[in-house]
């Protein structure tokens, strides 16, 4: 009887841990944000542009226009297919496929983020082989993950790479368990490594740690074709990825340098972007004037970037993995968070809009998870104290960054004022160019929820300032639109752009001379 009570209290934290997603979720919205979930509507930034380009493959596939900057199309355009902006494709791709089923609304991206968390919650015990304490320990962490479930609700890429990582953590531990034999375990991790590659191709790193020789470690011919197998699974992502994103012209903030451009510098014998960047990372996260609870909390990734391998080779429990099979888990750990570290520092501005934190908090959930099963719990405990002293601050963020998206008042009167003058944007199917089929927002730096009444089989593309670079055409894009006084100037003297209408504080612009035929794309 005594078993039985104890398997139905595994199961009781099971189906909690499975339910703390939709919880917490409607927990922050209906309690905290005094709203409810048929309330949001996308208000800022990426989370309109996302919800845009799945609502474009939702309508008509790869055959709507360009997402991107500056009139630049991703490499992929020279097919005459739609390309997409910096962030690539790939999930919203999965995010798509399930539009496709169920429709596409404002308050759909809520419901899949929840969707998915919920799937890879309920998994994780069963790959992890996990009793009642391991699922006790998730139930805490996550509860307390107020950063995680920040995003849950808003954000679609964040909430995408926290299921993610749940989901790799629970099938490396199968994988390296098996000594790297796991059958179908080991190619489902295959496949959602390439997935993972694709949409955050730090991910493809993984693949390294997945073709580790765990029965062969002293072997150099061994470690030879594991790392050249490795490196061969991160190009293919690293194409994947590039193909259908569009080039980032803007840097983080004026005058800076960041991503491939440093390294272009460097090799021209020019150190002095990287120095930059360095130095400004490095400032930046360990000034105390910096001082907030997300860099608090990247101090403690940073912590366990170094602590994770040690700990396992040095304080493993007891169903933890030996030989190699223990190095390879220790391995993992350098590769899954060290590499996500050094992108940090020497690749992105880690301390600008605290990329560092939201780049390295899913790597940092997916090596825990697996700490949490191979180590003394113990040496886990300073992450809920910590998370539990962040909460007030952390709250504060969250309703600064929920309230816009959950103010239906908002999306209904954006309705009106835009919806009118946008719906004239019409879609040609057949046109001679995606570029027939792209709205340019001319001039104007985060439309916010004005994207959301663009027509959705249209792409979008975002110049910023023309007035400051003198610009004087010509434009790619059939449809212009411009909310700046004096960027509309600009667009009244390019031959060819023919004045549409204008409604409240915009005006749409149609370009004939785009060569898209009669009325520039009207079917």
């Amino acid at each position: 009887m005594r078993r039985l009570y104890e398997r139905l209290g595994a199961y009781a934290l099971w189906a909690a841990l499975a339910a703390l997603p939709f919880l917490c979720v409607y927990g922050f919205v209906h309690y905290v944000l005094r709203a409810s979930i048929a309330d949001h509507f996308p208000s800022n930034g990426d989370p309109c542009v996302f919800w845009h380009e799945i609502a474009t493959l939702v309508s008509v596939g790869l055959g709507g226009g360009h997402y991107g900057y500056e009139e630049l199309a991703a490499p992929a355009a020279k097919y005459g297919v739609g390309t997409f902006a910096a962030h690539s494709m790939w999930f919203q791709m999965i995010y798509a496929g399930i539009g496709k089923v169920v429709g596409w609304k404002p308050q759909t991206p809520v419901w899949v983020n929840i969707g998915f968390l919920t799937a890879a919650l309920a998994l994780l015990p069963w790959l992890m082989r996990a009793g009642a304490r391991y699922i006790l320990f998730c139930l805490a962490f996550f509860a307390s993950c107020l950063y995680m479930q920040m995003f849950t609700p808003i954000m679609m890429s964040e909430a995408f790479q926290f299921s993610v990582a749940i989901a790799l953590a629970g099938l490396f531990f199968r994988h390296i368990e098996a000594g790297g034999g796991a059958g179908a375990f080991s190619k489902a991790l295959w496949v959602l490594i390439a997935c993972a590659g694709a949409t955050r191709y730090s991910w493809a790193l993984l693949f390294f740690a997945y073709h580790m020789p765990f029965e062969r470690m002293r072997s150099p011919k061994a470690w030879a074709l594991a790392m050249a197998k490795a490196l061969a699974g991160f190009a293919l992502c690293f194409v994947a990825y590039l193909l259908f994103a569009a080039p980032y012209p803007y840097e983080p903030f004026p005058g800076s340098h960041f991503g491939m451009a440093v390294y272009a510098s460097l090799l021209r014998g020019d150190a002095g972007p990287l120095a930059a960047l360095v130095k400004t990372n490095f400032l930046g996260v360990f000034e105390p004037e910096q001082m907030s609870a997300q860099l608090m909390l990247f101090w403690m990734v940073i912590a366990y970037a170094f602590a994770a391998p040690l700990l396992t080779l040095k304080e493993r429990n007891a169903p933890a993995p030996e030989g190699g099979r223990l190095a390879g888990l220790a391995m993992f750990h350098v590769v899954n968070m060290g590499s996500i570290l050094a992108a940090s520092f020497f690749y992105y501005y880690a301390a600008v809009g605290m990329t560092g934190l939201r780049l390295g908090m899913p790597h940092f959930v997916c090596s825990l998870l697996i700490l949490a099963r191979t180590v003394r719990l113990r040496w886990l405990m300073p992450v809920l104290a910590l998370q539990l002293v962040l909460a007030p601050a952390l709250m504060t963020d969250m309703r600064m960054v929920g309230g816009t998206e959950y103010s239906g008042v908002t999306a209904r009167s954006g309705a009106h004022e835009f919806q009118e003058l946008f719906s004239k944007m019409a879609y040609r199917k057949g046109a001679p160019s995606p570029w027939c089929n792209t709205a340019l927002v001319f001039g104007s730096y985060s439309t916010g929820q004005a994207f959301m009444f663009i027509p959705p089989e249209m792409g979008i593309n975002d110049m910023r300032f023309p007035e400051d670079k003198n610009f004087a055409g010509p434009l790619k894009s059939g449809w212009v639109l411009t909310r700046v006084p004096g960027a509309r100037k600009i667009l009244e003297r390019i031959p060819g752009l023919e004045f549409v209408g204008e409604q409240g504080a915009w005006s749409l612009f149609r370009n004939a001379a785009a060569g898209c035929g009669p009325a520039g794309g009207a079917q």
